[in-house]
């Protein structure tokens, strides 16, 4: 069984309230582009009332179809809107994201724009597990110099791959040598976050990439990433099947022993059928 470790008077699956002026202003600084007035009004139009031609717009906003159209075909560049019809348009992730940044969209609108495109609730992601993994994205994404245009994130497992990559490289690069010890505060340290945020931002990454890229291994208790280094099964990613497991906020779960202990059971079981099959090849 499974056992949990949890901290007094702390729900470990619960994940930290962040403010909206905070986030905003973190996408707002160098990630989201300054939009006119009609650009939000059209991007806030369409989250209104759906998808719905540019002509249809000019008529909500009460301005000409050539502006309606310049401003929207330019939001499709920028790609905050998306063709989804001949002639209709509805708002993409990012254009949910904007939204929010720029204060139109409380979180919990943002949470209902986006739903329809990220699988959010089938997933079991709540309200402050999106902030936090929208605020490490956008923190990752920055690191890489990229911003809410030119960064692939439209679909949720493009914007999952952008935290899992980023993850597993630095696991990869300084978490096995030092035996996983500290990796979430050396990471948390890196991006300027608190590991609360880190953790669960990591969390939703990891289960909006595994529909993209399927677990090394499954085991009873985890979905596990893993690498062969000195024919040892070497893990560089896990998603905890139980949600408050302390040792996933301590170390993302890859120094937790039952872990450990499932995975050299793989590598015996493994070695065990080798040899089995060498011998089977020698007997006459």
């Amino acid at each position: 069984m499974h056992k949990t470790r949890e901290r007094s008077g702390a729900n470990l699956a619960y994940s930290p309230h962040i403010p909206d002026d905070l986030l905003q202003r973190e996408l707002t600084e160098d990630f989201v582009p300054p939009l006119e007035d009609i650009s939000l009004k059209t991007l806030k139009a369409l989250y209104v009332h759906g998808p719905m031609t540019l002509y249809r717009v000019s008529k909500l906003l009460d301005i000409s179809f050539s502006q309606a159209y310049k401003y929207g075909k330019k939001l499709q560049q920028l790609r905050l809107i998306t063709e989804v019809g001949k002639g209709v348009y509805a708002v993409s992730a990012k254009g949910c994201i904007a939204l929010y940044a720029n204060n139109i969209l409380n979180a919990a609108s943002l949470y209902n724009c986006l739903s329809p495109m990220w699988p959010l609730k089938s997933l079991g992601i709540d309200l402050n597990q999106l902030l936090s993994f929208i605020y490490v994205l956008t923190r990752i994404v920055k690191r890489r110099k990229l911003n809410l245009v030119n960064a692939t994130i439209c679909y949720f497992e493009e914007a999952a791959l952008h935290v899992f990559k980023f993850c597993t490289d630095v696991v990869y690069r300084f978490g096995i040598k030092n035996g996983y010890k500290n990796i979430v505060p050396f990471i948390s340290k890196m991006l300027g976050l608190n590991q609360r945020i880190v953790v669960d931002g990591f969390r939703v990454a990891f289960k909006g990439i595994s529909a993209l890229i399927p677990p090394t291994i499954k085991t009873d208790h985890h979905y596990v990433y893993a690498i062969i280094i000195d024919n040892t099964l070497v893990p560089i990613s896990v998603l905890c099947k139980n949600p408050n497991c302390s040792l996933y906020y301590e170390s993302l779960g890859l120094a937790c022993p039952i872990l450990r202990a499932e995975l050299r059971e793989i590598i015996e079981n493994i070695h065990e059928k080798k040899m089995q099959s060498i011998t089977e090849a020698e007997l006459p």
